[in-house]
């Protein structure tokens, strides 16, 4: 899991609770899911591997800084072999991005 991981779920969720598409109680449930997720995952942390990956991503596909970086550290952490590894993501370019550089996309 990318070490910025966290921060951008927590957003995610926040947006959709102001727009009233989840209410407290959805909101804490995915929260508790994000907490088991997190312990049972193995962090990226940022360094200068996962900063050279990224500014390579965004000169050869369609990304902002933060998805490369989330792209990178992907890469970081399968050591450079993303085929036949799941790379979890709801963003349409992320994950064709992803799909791109070898990793299968879920959901």
């Amino acid at each position: 899991m990318w070490w910025g991981s966290r921060v951008e779920i927590t957003s995610s969720l926040a947006r959709l609770l102001r727009d009233e598409l989840i209410d407290v109680a959805a909101l804490t449930e995915a929260e508790d899911r994000l907490a088991r997720l997190e312990r049972g995952s193995f962090e990226v942390q940022p360094s200068e591997e996962v900063r050279s990956k990224a500014r390579v991503l965004l000169r050869t596909q369609p990304l902002r800084a933060g998805d490369a970086l989330q792209l990178a550290a992907a890469l970081v952490a399968v050591r450079d072999r993303p085929r036949g590894r799941v790379f979890v993501c709801f963003d349409h370019r992320l994950a064709a991005c992803a799909v791109s550089v070898g990793f299968d996309v879920r959901p």
